[in-house]
């Protein structure tokens, strides 16, 4: 994964309160292992969804096609992390449930379908309990071959 992607477009600069919370969150990422990386794209893509919720029930469409907009972002760079040859079944069906999970955005956008995003909010957040469960593994030492160091490692690299 690539860190410097996931806080693409949100530099501040200067002493603002914004600028405090963007080194916070610059020094979480940098420091984070590849577990809690992706958990943290999933809470992004959770909130996204959220939001879009949100905004399609007030008919705000203009904020539910930004906040889909940014939750299908999340999704792409979960895909784009897979490592389909390291990753062997896990991540071609990793791959396949993000296509999924895309292709529900799109639709859910273009149709105003609410119930298409409720469904990819509660597949979002299934997932995100998995890889925080595979982070709690990780961590306490009960999962082989899981890469909470490496910083270089993509997503797919282990079989979970």
């Amino acid at each position: 994964m690539n860190r410097p992607d996931m806080l693409a477009g949100r530099e501040r600069s200067g002493r603002s309160a914004g600028g405090r919370n963007m080194k916070y969150l610059r020094a979480k990422v940098e420091t984070a292992t590849p577990t809690q990386l992706v958990v943290m794209l999933y809470d992004g893509a959770v909130r996204f969804c959220s939001l879009a919720i949100e905004a399609m029930e007030l008919h705000q469409y203009e904020d539910q096609n930004n906040n889909i907009k940014r939750a299908e972002d999340i999704v792409c760079e979960l895909m784009g992390s897979l490592n389909q040859e390291a990753g062997g079944e896990v991540a071609a069906n990793l791959l396949r449930i993000y296509t999924y999970l895309y292709q529900e955005l799109v639709q859910a956008n273009l149709n105003d379908d609410l119930d298409a995003l409720k469904r990819v909010l509660t597949h979002l957040e299934a997932l995100r309990e998995s890889w925080v469960e595979l982070d709690r593994q990780a961590r306490a030492g009960t999962v082989a071959g899981t890469p909470t160091t490496a910083t270089t490692q993509r997503l797919g690299d282990f079989n979970a």
